[in-house]
């Protein structure tokens, strides 16, 4: 998500505010979860306005069921280019 502004606090609270319409939709969907959130700012140089970008990861899990079992991968244990198994 990215925001601008004028000024530095014109661009951050605009980023507020898109952030807390973003968690607002978001903390409603069942099985919702953030996992990491990032956050950088700059200027534009053609205009000199202040620019806020959230990188938001996020998971929707599937809350019917518990956490499923993934088996081992049959070649776990198997280096590429080798046809040993590695130890």
């Amino acid at each position: 998500m990215t925001t601008s502004g004028l000024t530095a606090g014109h661009a951050r609270q605009r980023a507020k505010e898109m952030l807390s319409r973003f968690f607002e939709r978001a903390e409603s969907v069942d099985g919702y979860r953030k996992i990491e959130m990032s956050k950088t700012q700059g200027i534009i140089h053609c205009n000199r306005n202040v620019s806020i970008t959230y990188e938001i990861l996020y998971a929707v899990e599937d809350g019917g069921r518990g956490r499923i079992h993934i088996p081992e991968s049959p070649y776990a244990g198997y280096r590429r280019g080798r046809s040993s198994v590695a130890h």
